[in-house]
């Protein structure tokens, strides 16, 4: 029996702090002597990235570059993909460029629209309508959340929270009526 991990094994924490550096091809060969270079790492690679990106956006992007090498040596993988580009866009908004952050999660959205992936795609739109609202566009960001919350599962946490961001949006815009009407659903 070997004392590999197996190749969807979860990346220990220590591994994926010795990965946290701008030498891509460094990273990638520890990952392949470890027996971690797999879809599994970059999904994790890419989690964690997105999870950070606020808090440690320069380890982010070193994991994303990471997770985008190890996606294409592995076959494409759209829905990774588009976790990634969603992740660029994260970073791109906490540095200040909305314009680049929306088009990467419109870039997102188009790959999971290819793949069928219901649930990132409707979860993103919540960033989509934060960027939007960050730039006045209240018409565009009212659709954008509209569309997360039919998107969401029904009477879920995450539709109550989305239902809530709405509110916040029509309060922000004075339709006090209507913020009311979102407070309630979501309760």
């Amino acid at each position: 029996m070997s004392n590999a991990p197996a190749r969807d094994a979860p990346l220990p924490s220590h591994l994926l702090e010795r990965l946290d550096n701008d030498d891509t091809a460094a990273g990638l060969a520890e990952l392949e002597r470890t027996g971690l270079d797999s879809v599994a790492a970059a999904e994790q690679l890419t989690a964690a990235a997105l999870e950070r990106a606020e808090s440690a956006p320069q380890s982010a992007a070193h994991w994303l570059a990471l997770a985008e090498v190890l996606r294409t040596r592995l076959g494409g993988e759209p829905a990774l993909q588009a976790q990634i580009v969603y992740a660029q866009a994260r970073l791109r908004l906490r540095a200040g460029d909305l314009g680049d952050a929306e088009a990467l999660i419109r870039q997102a959205q188009s790959l999971w629209q290819t793949v069928g992936a219901v649930a990132p795609l409707a979860r993103s739109y919540l960033g989509l309508t934060q960027i939007l609202t960050m730039q006045g566009r209240y018409a565009e960001a009212e659709s954008a959340i509209q569309a997360a919350i039919v998107g969401l599962p029904a009477a879920s946490p995450q539709q109550a929270q989305a239902r809530i961001n709405l509110a916040n949006l029509l309060r922000r815009q004075e339709r006090h009526s209507a913020a009311l009407l979102e407070y309630s659903a979501a309760q």
